[in-house]
């Protein structure tokens, strides 16, 4: 059976104090979200908008209230009459949890009453997140005519089925309350600070972030570890002729006939040919005679091999020839390593030395790149002073700028390092809104999480940057702060060099891919053999560092707190651990990142 899904965001949103409809949860508006999650259920999508085309989503129709201001149940109403399934869903816009599993379950049971609805052990009823069917449309009505508008009076006219809360969170099993909705600011406030999955953040990332698109003319030796924003085809055949490849003497191979040491062919040598000189006035090389040849040469006409001089008494006017050769032996023929038209190279290859090579060989010395992404790299923090300044008591030197600067650069992404920021909001924020106009992205570290001094959140509020997502469910490094300024990511690390390594290439790397065009700066994965005990249980998603030797992986030695530094030292991998892990044992196979 199909199913009709009504999803209403037409209400004033007069206790909020301003559209709720129009609301984001990490980078994505909460109803294209609930849409999202009702596509793979619903074969018909009602948005009740009270507008012309609000939101203008495909796939999805929105309609108006017959009978305004109302409330909901003027919505349910609209809904219901506009489609075309028998049985609707109804939901509310703000369904910030939206679980589409429970929705499945009450589908599951839609034909035994006209209603079903979830209840919670209070006796709370959740009449935006039920089943109607289309019969109840008349009950609907007559209330509406009425003047009346409470949801549950219509229960006490239809037969309803009653999902009580032992069933339904049996489906769910979710610590979070399900049904919860916006009603105030300070409901909104409070699911900002709510932790996402690490693969919902990078996609929440990435999705929001704008490729490179401007492009540049530069010369081939200046384009190495750049990326091409073009198809190259050879304009010409490479060699552009056939050529010797080797000191010696072309000829007709037949000539060769029955040579050896003890009985050489003697043939006689016509003329010398060294690379980079041509033939002028050429004639067929006649039989019985040879070119003396350098490498590089242009092969004479009608000649068709040529023998090394080793195997020859190397003769001026005449040479002896010792062996037999065949036809097209010891010949480079034009167009062999390259031919006219062929590509050599497409639009996001990442130029190295041998594509400059080959163009270069063809004759290309210019070659359009895409602009090389910039990166803003700012860390804050009173303590932290730049490195060669004295040491001040209380106050340690900078590692990150450098460490993540570093990084950087290997990656092929210039960074733009910026001396440390003091634990101010109104300064960081000036400075970040100062980068902002070169940078492709802006990497900060310190300021992330709860203390007096963490800055960060009120400086993308002074801002008014758009926050993405603050806080990912990995240790280290799970309070990172990911947010939108002027179209372009700013991704807010911990200050502990060990987790704002991690979450920098966890977070940042993905990111940089989409920058740039280069999948190859993403993070890979493969399986290996744990060397090591790892004593430690994880409660939740854990990252530690280790070195990985072909398909086994041994934990790196020495402190593994995501303040230490050192024992990053030859640390090539990342050991995934995943939430609920006990300790890890010698043996067993383990999910590496790849750094």
């Amino acid at each position: 059976m199909e199913y009709t899904a009504v999803i209403l965001a037409g209400g004033k949103s007069s206790r909020f104090g301003k559209d709720k409809t129009l609301l984001k949860l990490n980078g994505e508006l909460i109803v294209e979200s609930i849409i999202n999650k009702c596509k793979p259920l619903f074969s018909e999508i009602i948005l009740v908008s009270n507008s012309s085309n609000k939101f203008g989503i495909e796939g999805v129709k929105e309609i108006s209230d017959i009978f305004k201001d109302h409330g909901p149940l003027a919505g349910i109403h609209a809904g219901i009459k506009e489609a075309k399934n028998p049985i609707c869903f109804v939901t509310a816009c703000d369904m910030i949890y939206f679980y589409p599993p429970l929705v499945s379950y009450l589908l599951e049971h839609s034909e035994k009453k006209d209603v079903i609805v979830p209840r919670e052990s209070n006796g709370q009823l959740q009449p935006l997140f039920a089943i109607y069917h289309k019969q109840v449309l008349q009950q609907i009505e007559d209330l509406l005519m009425d003047n009346k508008r409470s949801i549950v009076s219509l229960y006490d006219r239809v037969n309803v089925n009653y999902v009580e809360e032992d069933h339904w969170k049996d489906i769910t099993h979710c610590t979070y309350d399900v049904f919860c909705n916006i009603n105030y600011p300070e409901d909104y406030e409070r699911i900002q600070h709510i932790s996402i999955e690490l693969e919902t953040a990078v996609n929440l990332l990435v999705k929001n972030t704008k490729a490179i698109t401007e492009t540049r003319k530069v010369p081939i030796l200046k384009a190495g570890g750049c990326i091409a924003a073009e198809d190259i085809v050879s304009p010409m055949n490479n060699p552009p002729f056939n050529r010797s490849p080797l000191d010696g003497y072309a000829f007709k191979h037949q000539d060769s006939k029955g040579a050896s040491r003890e009985h050489p062919v003697k043939l006689k040598v016509k003329q010398e040919i060294y690379a980079g000189t041509s033939i002028e006035n050429e004639t067929e090389m006649p039989c019985g005679h040879a070119a003396r040849i350098m490498t590089g040469g242009v092969i004479p006409k009608g000649c068709d091999c040529v023998i090394r001089q080793e195997d020859t008494d190397e003769g001026d006017e005449t040479v002896q020839v010792y062996c037999e050769l065949k036809e097209n032996q010891n010949i480079c023929f034009c167009g062999e390593d390259i031919q006219q038209d062929q590509k050599l190279l497409q639009r996001g290859d990442t130029l190295n030395f041998i594509h400059l090579g080959v163009l270069s060989s063809v004759g290309i010395a210019q070659i359009e790149i895409l602009r090389p992404a910039k990166a803003g790299i700012m860390c804050t923090g009173d303590e932290l002073i730049s490195n060669g300044s004295p040491l001040q008591p209380g106050k340690i030197y900078d590692s990150n700028l450098y460490m993540l600067s570093g990084r950087l650069s290997e990656l092929g992404v210039k960074a733009i390092p910026y001396p440390p920021a003091h634990d101010a909001a109104s300064c960081i924020s000036a400075r970040i809104a100062d980068m902002s106009g070169e940078m492709d992205i802006i990497i900060t570290t310190g300021g992330v999480s709860v203390g007096k001094k963490d800055y960060m959140h009120k400086v993308l509020s002074l801002l008014n940057a758009e926050i993405i997502f603050w806080g990912v469910n990995l240790k280290p490094g799970t309070p990172v702060l990911c947010g939108m300024y002027r179209n372009k990511p700013i991704i807010c690390l911990s200050g502990n060099p060990f987790a704002a390594m991690t979450t920098f290439e966890l977070l940042a790397r993905p990111v940089l891919a989409k920058i740039t065009g280069r999948d190859s700066l993403k993070y890979k994965y493969k399986k290996a053999k744990l060397m090591n005990d790892f004593n430690k249980p994880s409660d939740g998603r854990r990252f530690i560092r280790a070195r990985l030797v072909n398909d086994e992986i041994f934990l790196n030695p020495g402190n593994n707190s995501s303040g230490s530094l050192f024992s990053m030292l030859g640390c090539n991998a990342l050991i995934d651990i995943p939430k609920g892990s006990p300790p890890l044992k010698s043996g067993m196979l383990v999910d590496v990142v790849l750094l």
